[in-house]
């Protein structure tokens, strides 16, 4: 009852018939649904995996455990070389049913990313990514997919998530739906981090055949894709956590992006993007300079820390690739920040551009100057 996919396209593999199956086989309780599973819009819950078998299974249990009645989990692996297979494999004939598929060579992320939301089936209306060490709470597609069927101009729908403190916290709370654009000013802002991550739903008419979903070329694709999706689009909010972000020794977030300062580069390159048409060019560039000076005296920290420049050299080689070369005078500018800010008692504005104000007072997101 389960399928392999043959390969990564979208549409090669229909599983209407399966699907059809599965939900007269393992046809809910009823409990919380009034209408038949087929009433409710196929939703594709999508895991890119790479060597996940450390945390593969609480995954999967949290999709077989979901309380919505129509899904289908759609799993792409990039080759593990662990216990990755195995797992999938117990899986198979239980109540949400697989679409699988595993490559023969490793391939880098993004391409993986991109090729496991190709193999979403063309019936469906939403998808939504979870990583392979990570999980989804019961209500986590029910609640998502409520707020998106009453507004058909909503396309993607975050929830609160835990990080560095709770993100999307900072949202108005009287309000579930918002405009896309404010949306994206406001993460753009650094006023809250709601748009981070892969902690969305998404309209999968946001799939284009011709297009890959993620642009391969950055490493904050997933964060990238939302706020694109803003740009022309609602967004709505679960003010709830769904799931569980799990941070871990050998998670890609603490192997490669904490170490190398990739995410901190990375939105230079989101501001460059986004900030000039959405902020207006006089506050994207002071946007972008301050916390330019942020990532350059992190980088002074953790070259004194380190006790080894060879961080600050290779994150300087990738910012003159960039086409932004830095230079002496650049270093001495983020550290005079620093020290004026001190000596005026506003350490409160040195560093990361602080989320700690809230915007639930107002009914909008209105623009404030930085804070940092």
């Amino acid at each position: 009852m389960d399928v392999t996919a043959p390969s990564v396209s979208r549409d090669l593999v229909c599983i209407h018939h399966v699907l059809e199956q599965h939900r007269q086989e393992f046809h809910p309780s009823g409990k919380g649904f009034q209408m038949s599973p087929l009433s409710y819009p196929l939703v594709a819950v999508v895991t890119p995996l790479f060597n996940g078998g450390e945390y593969l299974a609480e995954a999967m249990d949290s999709v077989q455990e979901l309380d919505y009645p129509n899904l289908v989990h759609v799993i792409l692996d990039n080759a593990s070389t662990d216990s990755t297979p195995q797992i999938v494999e117990q899986y198979r004939n239980r109540r949400v049913p697989l679409l699988t598929h595993r490559r023969a060579m490793t391939v880098p992320m993004a391409v993986n990313w991109n090729a496991a939301v190709d193999m979403v089936p063309s019936e469906a209306r939403y998808f939504r990514v979870l990583c392979g060490d990570d999980t989804l709470s019961p209500d986590a597609i029910s609640s998502t997919v409520a707020i998106a069927e009453r507004d058909p101009a909503v396309n993607v729908v975050g929830c609160l998530w835990r990080a560095h403190g709770l993100c999307g916290e900072e949202l108005p709370a009287a309000r579930d739906i918002f405009d896309g654009k404010e949306v994206a000013r406001g993460y753009l802002r650094r006023e809250h981090n709601a748009l981070s991550g892969n902690h969305v739903l998404v309209r999968c008419s946001e799939l284009n055949a011709q297009h890959p979903f993620y642009d391969e070329a950055i490493e904050s694709f997933d964060s990238d894709a939302n706020v694109r999706i803003c740009v022309r689009s609602r967004y709505g909010f679960v003010r709830r956590e769904l799931g569980v972000w799990r941070v871990h020794p050998n998670s890609i977030t603490n192997r490669i992006a904490v170490r190398t300062f990739a995410h901190e580069l990375c939105w230079l390159s989101i501001l460059d993007r986004y900030a000039p048409q959405l902020l207006g060019y006089q506050d994207y560039t002071e946007y972008r300079r301050a916390y330019r000076h942020h990532v350059l005296r992190r980088l002074l920290k953790a070259c004194v820390h380190d006790r080894s420049t060879q961080i600050l050299v290779r994150c300087m080689e990738r910012m003159r690739r960039d086409g932004d070369p830095v230079r002496p005078l650049d270093f001495i500018g983020a550290i005079a920040d620093w020290t004026l800010l001190t000596l005026l008692r506003q350490r409160h504005r040195v560093g990361m551009p602080s989320r700690r104000k809230t915007l639930r007072r107002g009914a909008e997101m209105a623009p404030r100057a930085p804070e940092y």
